[in-house]
């Protein structure tokens, strides 16, 4: 079996979702938390400059969804299709998670207070209903799952997104459990999954 190390930061964020494949397989690794401080000396070691990394047998892959989906597919993790089409399929409802996920980032690093209200008020009214709308109507179409009634590496991705925003805003939270039912109860299988849901009680505590 493959030895594994994912270098992160000491947040949730891009790291997650790896660390909950980890967690749903059941498979051992190293999960190594870089500090601010330790950030400078070691970003002109890695292979594009940002984190995260994982370490495969001492080989180096670099990118979140990279990681996510190379592990997904492989046999003992079993969160992917059954052919190189499914696979396809599958990465392009992360896609779409991850346009999602701009959308957010975009509005997050937003400074300038005129811009930000114009950008809070597309979100409410244009990015939430397409993005959530679309991804709700997949769990109601493929019996809880986004693809084909089969757990998936997307399905534990999106359980991340939804946590984080969750977490942070009472008023998305309360849009989530009244306008899309079948994605807030996605959510909620993931996190109920025995595994998982022992990681988000173990892991440790961050701000993000």
């Amino acid at each position: 079996m493959s030895s594994y190390k994912l270098i992160y930061f000491n947040g949730k964020g891009r790291g997650e979702i790896i660390r909950y494949i980890f967690a749903q397989a059941g498979v051992k690794y190293e999960d190594n938390r870089v500090t601010k401080e330790e950030w400078p000396e070691l970003k002109p070691n890695t292979p594009y400059g940002v984190l995260p990394i994982l370490e495969v047998d001492g080989k180096q892959l670099a990118g979140g969804l990279v990681i996510a989906q190379y592990l997904a597919q492989l046999k003992e993790f079993d969160l992917a299709g059954s052919n190189e089409f499914e696979n396809a399929e599958i990465a392009g409802i992360v896609a779409f998670i991850e346009d999602f996920v701009k959308e957010v980032i975009k509005l997050h690093f937003e400074n300038d207070p005129t811009r930000k209200a114009d950008l809070v008020k597309n979100f409410k009214e244009s990015v939430v209903p397409k993005y959530l709308g679309k991804l709700n109507q997949l769990a109601k179409d493929n019996g809880g799952y986004l693809w084909k009634a089969k757990r998936t590496w997307a399905d534990l991705y999106v359980a991340t997104v939804l946590a984080m925003l969750s977490g942070r805003d009472k008023e998305f939270s309360d849009a989530l459990e009244k306008h899309f039912p079948d994605l807030l109860k996605l959510h909620n299988t993931v996190e109920s999954l025995p595994n998982i849901a022992k990681w988000i009680k173990e892991r440790p505590v961050t701000e993000m």
